[in-house]
């Protein structure tokens, strides 16, 4: 069958392109990035060379001994625009394999050491650096520059599942109200990406658990241990959401279990102490909360739930040093600042009471509105009014327990303060009234108290 003029054109251009790569051979590849070490003796070049024989990352030696602009960033250098610079490159880097390094000298660059990237390489070596400079700041406790880390890690590459979790985690850590819907969002993520990644569900368990979720809390956790039965940290904290979901007794099996795995668990013994106490074993959960404490990894809640037996059992110093030592650790966390003044209040301090008072008062956080802050301003309110009362200063106190009962009208124990100090005040209507709501919400007035009251309405 003869061919078509448009057929015959195609062919003769087919056989024209052959002609010149025979006789020219194939163009050579044009690097679009490499990775760079420049340096300035022989010297020098040879001592890195050695250090990357040895088994040294190149994008370590490149931040340590590099003179070239891209030392920072690990020595990635592209997309390259200096022609002159691609036709050396593309010269000395053919017949290179991806990964391959080379080196020489050259007149604008210096010593040089090239490694040769291929574009998915560049992408899986630059978000791995960009995670692990990452975790280097949560190391760090710079959880801002961390977050920032972790964006640049899901712009590389947003099938990246451990970036989207490592940014969930550290949205959690900023510890905002309003990033928790965005941790849960990454972390989610992280796992339509990878249903594997166990530590994934664990920081949603985490979150869950914090947001008073523990149903939730615990389908992530037992989902996770059907393939990571051997974690303990997952084991502990499934304890506690049972706790938290009634059964103390089962949250004590389950730290026990997680102990058995690692003894040297500070969570698995902080978590076993709280099962102690529900189940009014408090000698044992003194004694595994100071275990705890004697850990290098302790956290501000358990130096507050200490603090706070003592504060319970009046053991006002040393519930003042271990709030004060939570504080050390998180001068932001407003609940410890509460704790202290309540110690400060029960020793007779009411100056350095009302002093951490003030200071949770003028405070406006951005999460301030959530449940669990709200509670924290009812109760500052309501240590605020304490303080008043016990100083004679009833009109003063009643403002403070009536701007606790704006934030939280169903709190019996306001209306039992508020009812005894409007009857100081001579208003026994008022009293009365506030007596019999703090009554119903299951805050009784001291009975002789309450017949005064009674008696003054007659």
């Amino acid at each position: 069958m003869p061919l078509s003029s448009e057929n015959r054109f195609y062919l003769t251009s087919g056989l024209l392109l052959m002609s010149f790569l025979v006789s020219y051979g194939a163009p050579r590849e044009v690097p679009s990035y490499v990775q760079i070490i420049t340096l300035k003796s022989q010297r020098d070049c040879r001592h890195v060379l050695d250090l990357l024989n040895s088994g040294r990352e190149f994008s370590e030696l490149a931040r340590e001994y590099s003179t070239h602009s891209t030392a920072q960033s690990g020595g990635y250098w592209g997309p390259i625009s200096d022609q002159s610079l691609i036709d050396v490159l593309a010269a000395r880097l053919e017949g290179v394999p991806s990964g391959g390094v080379i080196h020489f000298s050259h007149p604008k660059l210096g010593q040089t050491i090239i490694r040769k990237l291929d574009p998915k390489t560049v992408q899986t070596l630059r978000v791995q650096g960009t995670l692990k400079r990452g975790n280097k700041y949560l190391e760090q406790n710079k959880v801002g520059l961390a977050i920032t880390e972790f964006k640049k890690a899901i712009s590389l590459n947003s099938q990246h599942a451990e970036a989207h979790m490592l940014l969930g985690y550290a949205y959690r850590l900023t510890r905002s109200y309003e990033m928790i819907g965005e941790a849960k969002a990454e972390l989610r993520q992280a796992l339509a990406l990878n249903p594997a990644l166990v530590w994934a569900r664990f920081y949603l368990a985490r979150i869950y658990s914090d947001l008073g979720r523990d149903r939730r809390a615990k389908e992530e956790l037992e989902k996770a241990l059907e393939t990571a039965s051997d974690k303990p940290y997952f084991l502990a904290l499934l304890g506690d959401v049972n706790r938290k979901l009634g059964d103390p007794k089962l949250s004590v099996q389950q730290n026990r279990r997680a102990l058995d795995l690692d003894p040297s668990l500070s969570l698995g013994h902080y978590y076993l102490a709280l099962a102690y106490l529900e189940l009014d074993r408090k000698e044992e959960a003194v004694e595994e909360m100071e275990i705890a404490l004697s850990s290098k990894q302790v956290l501000p809640e358990m130096f507050l739930s200490l603090g706070s037996i003592h504060l319970d059992d009046h053991r006002f110093d040393k519930a003042i040093s271990l709030f004060q030592h939570a504080i050390e650790l998180d001068p932001s966390r407003s609940e410890s600042h509460l704790k202290l003044a309540k110690a400060y209040r029960g020793k007779g301090d009411s100056a350095r009471a009302m002093a951490e008072l003030n200071q949770l008062k003028a405070a406006r956080k951005s999460f301030s509105y959530s449940p669990y802050f709200q509670e924290l301003r009812v109760e500052t309110f309501f240590e605020i009014g304490l303080i008043l009362q016990d100083e004679g200063r009833m009109s003063d106190a009643a403002e403070a327990y009536r701007e606790a009962l704006k934030l939280k009208p169903d709190n019996g124990k306001v209306y039992r303060q508020l009812a005894e100090v409007l009857f100081r005040q001579g208003e026994y209507s008022g009293s009365l009234e506030h007596a019999r709501k703090a009554a119903e919400l299951g805050f009784p007035l001291d009975s002789t108290l309450l017949q005064q009251i009674l008696q003054m309405q007659k």
